[in-house]
């Protein structure tokens, strides 16, 4: 999860889907690009400045906007003070269009995303993040993810609801499109999927400043909460939002520590929603199962994965983001739920990789999935490949800084009070 928007992206995500990392924009940016330039040359000949400087210029092009005085040209108009009232309005459309393909040429200064992700990032997994600038590392940097999560210190809070209930993920035959970024590969399921997320009241609005305190926000369920199972006032009941599914991409080792410890795999499943908080993100483990030197595993694997993996050659060989479909049969998002629902959930977090934006919801689920040794090592494989540097892609954990960690326990292994 990255975003690439330039000063934008350092802000915290609040109320826009500008401010969101979403592989919709990046699908299109190529053919945005192609079709804006192509257009841009179709209408910049119609304009110039005074100095008649040249129109292919974006510099040319702002200066002819800086002069108190510019004209036009082509279609006959000799001046901007023409008497002809078409070409007036001919040219001033023709000025709308270019500031308006302008913005969408240079995404950084637009209200749109550019791309989730981009293979020329600088930055690398070397360090495993330690080494990230700025936004980061930097002293403003206070709840980022990935984070360990310690069972002794979680609160169990029952009414955040079975996230597997509050799924609908639609069940098709037939390709997916898995795509990489240079450092994994990331998977966009067909379909309306999309799932009511739980999350507490705020009574602070996270702005990502250095006095946005998590005590004083209060985020969590309200007085008595240690009590849930006997409590009967719903006024600290949670709320929940509808996300929709964006892609699920994967990391390994896992970027999420379970008492100390990493699994062989994480996949994150990224979702958006308009309003505020914008960014949702279930986690699964992977995990080989029994001694981890054994080769005879091979009841373990995954079944989702053993269809994707034989495609990893084919995607490391193709462009940043450029589509290749795999046929999974017939599959749903939800068959990737483990069977022990329980799981954490943590608020704010972060993107785990560069600018590191805050504001995300977190969901972890607890019980990891099957997963077999050839499988883990030909991901690792794909992704040292990628990256052209003997490293696995994850971020090493954050600090907590006072924030805590809730869960919703599967009934069959809920505490008792």
């Amino acid at each position: 999860m990255t975003c690439n928007l330039g000063p934008k992206c350092n802000r915290p995500l609040l109320r826009s889907r500008s401010m969101i990392d979403t592989t919709f924009w990046l699908s299109r940016r190529k053919a945005i690009r192609t079709t804006v330039t192509d257009l841009m040359e179709r209408v910049l000949p119609y304009l110039s400045s005074s100095s008649s400087s040249s129109p292919s210029s974006s510099s040319s092009f702002s200066s002819s906007f800086s002069s108190s005085s510019f004209s036009f040209r082509g279609s006959g108009c000799s001046s901007y003070t023409t008497s002809s009232s078409s070409c007036m309005s001919r040219n001033f459309l023709a000025v709308c269009l270019v500031l308006l393909l302008t913005s969408l040429l240079h995404p950084a200064h637009s209200a749109m995303p550019s791309s989730t992700f981009s293979a020329k990032r600088a930055f690398s997994y070397m360090k495993n993040g330690q080494d990230w600038p700025d936004v980061c590392t930097g002293p403003r940097t206070r709840f980022q993810s990935p984070i360990n999560i310690v069972e002794d210190n979680v609160i169990p809070v029952h009414r955040l609801g079975d996230l597997r209930k509050r799924a609908t993920y639609s069940t098709f035959t037939g390709d997916v499109s898995v795509r990489h970024d240079g450092f994994t590969f990331s998977i966009l399921f067909p379909g309306n999927n999309i799932i009511r997320l739980p999350q507490f009241r705020l009574s602070k609005s996270f702005n990502g400043s250095a006095n946005w305190d998590w005590e004083t926000a209060h985020y969590g369920p309200a007085e008595g909460y240690q009590d849930l199972d006997r409590h009967d006032d719903d006024t600290w009941k949670p709320r929940s939002k509808t996300f929709k599914l964006v892609e699920c991409h994967f990391h390994s080792v896992s970027e999420t520590e379970l008492n100390g410890m990493h699994m062989d795999l994480e996949m994150h499943c990224v979702h958006l929603r308009r309003g505020y908080p914008t960014v949702g993100v279930w986690g699964v483990f992977f995990n080989r199962t029994g001694s981890k030197n054994s080769i005879s595993d091979e009841s373990n694997c995954n079944p989702l994965l053993d269809k994707i993996i034989p495609a990893l050659g084919q995607l490391a060989s193709s462009p940043p983001m450029h589509p290749v479909s795999v046929d999974v049969g017939t599959f749903s998002l939800a068959h990737l739920f483990p069977q022990d629902g329980t799981y954490f959930h943590f608020y704010p977090g972060s993107l785990t990789t560069p600018p590191c934006t805050e504001g995300l919801l977190w969901y972890v689920f607890k019980e990891a999935l099957p997963v077999c040794k050839r499988q883990v090592r030909q991901f690792q494989r794909f992704v040292t490949k990628l990256s052209g540097i003997p490293a696995l892609n994850y971020r090493d954990v954050q600090p907590l800084n006072g924030r805590t960690v809730f869960s919703w326990e599967d009934g069959k292994n809920r505490r008792r009070g």
